[in-house]
């Protein structure tokens, strides 16, 4: 079994907050995912000096079995993933996208990729991490053969989902009209257009309280979230009338 994780880089160098959580997650990653996997990483236009330095010195271990990292200028999210998508190759079985702005519980990778496992039915599992997302208790709890519990959900947020590997690459992200705000939404309505549902592990990721919990933040993820829905739903109309 072969996995990849795919993630993009990309805030103001000086952040010094952003680059204290981005290093800190990257750190932490390879103790906790449960299964080896090879990172392939972009810094999408972040200058910050600090950031460059870290990642040369970041090498293989633990979990981790190699790493792809390059850097270029800006050129937005979904451009990133699916450069991304385009390294990673037919051997590989599931890929995990993660934000590298979360804390994920102990063997999270491969709790995830057990569900995957489990029940075809299953298009994406992940971690939740916004305190607003809820598990769907209503349809139940699963337990895999590993014993790892699950549950649906209705919206999962794009901070940490893994799928399976020629799904995801036959799916892709559409460059032209879909934003980092809604590639979680994109990604559910696809598996949904195809019978499939989305479910999280029944353990929590979190996000950093003291930069993701101030009102600045929330109101402007609220605004730029509005302001790009228009576009979400243009990919959808384009998937629809395929």
């Amino acid at each position: 079994m072969k996995t990849a994780i795919i993630t993009s880089v990309y805030y103001p160098e000086n952040s010094n907050q952003k680059f204290n959580i981005v290093s800190s997650v990257l750190d932490n990653i390879p103790k906790y995912a449960g299964v080896d996997y090879d990172l392939f990483i972009v810094n999408d236009g972040t200058k910050d000096p600090r950031f460059e330095e870290f990642m040369k010195n970041y090498k293989p271990r633990e979990f981790c079995k190699s790493i792809d990292y390059y850097s270029r200028e800006n050129r937005g999210i979904t451009k990133s993933m699916n450069e991304l998508l385009a390294r990673i190759d037919s051997s590989y079985d599931y890929i995990c996208l993660i934000n590298l702005d979360i804390l994920v519980p102990v063997y999270w990778l491969k709790k995830c990729i057990s569900v995957l496992k489990h029940d075809k039915k299953v298009g994406l599992c992940g971690v939740l991490v916004e305190d607003h997302l809820e598990f769907d208790l209503k349809n139940g709890i699963g337990q895999t053969k590993d014993s790892v519990l699950f549950s649906h959900v209705v919206s999962i947020g794009g901070a940490c989902m893994v799928f399976r590997a020629d799904e995801l690459k036959g799916y892709g992200w559409d460059e032209d009209v879909l934003t980092s705000n809604h590639i979680d939404s994109y990604m559910i309505s696809r598996y949904r257009m195809d019978g499939r549902s989305s479910y999280a592990i029944l353990e929590r990721g979190y996000h950093s309280r003291e930069l993701y919990e101030s009102k600045e933040f929330i109101d402007a993820k609220f605004a730029r979230h509005e302001s790009e829905l228009p576009n979400f739903y243009k990919a959808l109309d384009k998937v629809k009338n395929k």
